[in-house]
């Protein structure tokens, strides 16, 4: 058992009908599908690498603590495995259409909170995967991703010893477990004095950055004006792609500094920008990032933060906002 972050926790409670809070992607390829029963082989043949992909959400009685992770003993792979088949002639418009209607529906909370989708039948003799997982299960910058490990052609280790699910706690447990942590168990607060003390230049820059993001947030709360990305939103989902060349991205990254990453932000920021057209100036975005530096101070999961993005304006040069010098607000190199 082992208890969810608070940044974590917020994805599961801020979820509702028309806003579900997984992440999801398409993969295709190139030639004739595999059998499914090697997707199946191949998948289970990883999940020792991804220990979360076996656990569920438990939510402590009466919300008297965080939610925890524990073991599914009913896991089942067949589940979260799924197969599917375009109707011909399969083009990329319909393959959209179907992705958004996987996406749009809701995990079961019940189950890890995971899916695949193997979709046959693409145009061209190509064939995807369609993949789902909730936001608190892959926040973090050590966060292992499944789909991350399954296309990862290093040597395979070696099988160790089939995996057991630990007993599920009951609720009674739960309650015990959550009650006796809070109270004889100071070591969080204990570790966060030691790590104040031995570094303070590191936490004076956490601090700092805790203010900045508290006040980003407080912009975020002020109403939007009206603009192509504001208005209701409802339970069904539309999904599109925009083709970009890798061999572009990297290109301008040698250019211009920063990393793939960044030059990926910079264009969904200036797509932001563009989208709200002669209103830039009064649109606000929010781009959600992970701290490498959370992570060597030990954070290993939640190390993320809201930073607000006031003016992505389509004027704004992109080598400004790449290198952060005239519009860091827009952008900035995440590099740590």
């Amino acid at each position: 058992m082992e208890w969810m972050s608070p940044t974590d926790a917020s994805f599961l409670h801020i979820e509702g009908p028309n806003t579900p809070m997984h992440i999801g992607g398409v993969s295709i390829f190139e030639g004739p599908a595999p059998p499914f029963a090697r997707l199946e082989e191949m998948v289970l043949g990883k999940l020792d690498a991804v220990p979360r992909y076996r656990q569920k959400v438990r939510f402590v009685p009466l919300g008297l603590g965080r939610p925890v992770w524990v073991d599914d003993p009913h896991f089942n792979l067949g589940y979260h495995l799924r197969h599917s088949a375009l109707p011909a002639p399969g083009t990329e418009e319909v393959l959209r259409r179907t992705a958004a209607r996987i996406f749009a529906q809701h995990l079961d909370r019940r189950k890890p909170l995971w899916e695949i989708w193997m979709v046959e039948g693409v145009s061209e003799n190509r064939w995807a995967l369609l993949y789902k997982v909730h936001h608190c299960i892959v926040d973090g910058v050590s966060a292992t991703d499944l789909m991350t490990v399954m296309f990862d052609d290093s040597p395979p280790q070696a099988p160790g010893e089939r995996w057991q699910p630990a007993p599920e706690p009951t609720s009674a447990e739960l309650v015990l477990h959550t009650l006796t942590r809070q109270t004889f168990n100071p070591s969080e607060q204990l570790r966060a004095v030691r790590a104040a003390v031995s570094q303070p230049r590191t936490s004076l820059a956490q601090a700092q950055a805790l203010v900045r993001g508290v006040a980003s947030a407080a912009g975020l709360l002020r109403p939007l004006g009206a603009s192509s990305l504001t208005g209701s939103i409802g339970p069904h989902r539309t999904w599109s792609t925009a083709r970009v060349d890798l061999s572009d991205v990297k290109e301008i990254r040698s250019a211009l500094g920063g990393t793939v990453n960044d030059i990926v932000l910079t264009i969904v920021a200036g797509g932001c920008g563009s989208c709200s057209g002669a209103e830039a100036r009064t649109s606000r975005a929010a781009i959600y990032r992970s701290s490498s530096q959370c992570l060597s101070a030990g954070l290993a999961s939640g190390a993320c933060t809201t930073t607000r993005c006031p003016r992505c304006s389509p004027r704004c040069r992109w080598e400004r906002r790449i290198r952060s010098s005239g519009c860091s607000r827009c952008e900035r190199r995440w590099t740590g």
